[in-house]
């Protein structure tokens, strides 16, 4: 429902281009994506604010954050939906029936956390509604992961940081009017991913021996590797609502 709104929305703009300008009056803008196909902004939608360096470049920057709370079957959903699509399926009442033996949690594990994007942005607008973007960014995940030991009966637990520096270009077109509004779509984003890791220190647990515990650690590492794969993954139709002033 959201995508067809999106395109009837981006239908109108094209429609009514003659009442759109290239290139904004104002000195500055401010915005955020409501709706995008790309897996970074679809998880974190972002807020953007930057200024016009004259009337071919504009540098920006980002800040997206939000907290995330899944079991396994969640967490497995966002794992194919991302691999495979780029979508953000544990976002949905979609479930998945099997279990992928490939997946680095097991069944019965849970994760809570919260994920936060910074980025610096610069467009380059070479022609009538189209802008070519080149951005850096930094993504941050912090989160806690719960394995129930079954012959114990205690839980392994973990906290982790997956951290993943990006650099990314783009190409898109953006729409200003006269009363400052602006409409824009990013209609394909690439990503380069510069730097990954994920660093995981294990909760004491004298219920949990040390073999356990490894093999927990090890599975959360996992587990922050997919998140950084996903999170570097390319994507487009993101798109940007804001205004300028």
């Amino acid at each position: 429902m959201k995508f067809k709104l999106t395109l009837l929305s981006l239908g109108l703009c094209l429609c009514s281009s003659p009442l759109w300008a290239v290139q904004g009056t104002g000195t500055g803008y401010v915005g955020f994506s409501p709706m995008s196909a790309y897996a970074p902004h679809f998880v974190a939608p972002p807020v953007e604010a930057g200024f016009y360096l004259g009337e071919s470049w504009s540098l920006g920057v980002e800040y997206g954050q939000s907290q995330f709370n899944f079991g396994h079957v969640e967490a497995e959903e966002v794992y194919h939906q991302g691999m495979m699509s780029g979508g953000w399926g544990g976002m949905t009442n979609e479930r998945w029936e099997s279990q992928d033996s490939n997946f680095p949690l097991p069944a019965d594990a849970t994760s809570t956390g919260s994920h936060y994007s910074y980025a610096v942005k610069a467009r380059w607008y070479v022609a009538e509604h189209l802008n070519f973007q080149i951005a850096l960014i930094d993504k941050q995940t912090y989160g806690t992961v719960e394995v129930p030991i079954n012959l114990t009966g205690a839980t392994s637990k973990g906290n982790f940081n997956a951290h993943n520096q990006l650099s990314t270009i783009g190409v898109g077109s953006l729409w200003h009017n006269e009363m400052g509004m602006i409409f824009g779509v990013d209609w394909a984003i690439g990503a380069n991913s510069l730097n990954q890791s994920v660093n995981v220190k294990m909760q004491e647990n004298p219920a949990v021996s040390t073999a356990e515990q490894e093999t927990t650690k090890l599975q959360i590492e996992d587990f922050g590797n997919s998140l950084n794969q996903f999170l570097a993954r390319s994507g487009g139709l993101n798109v940007f609502v804001g205004w300028q002033f």
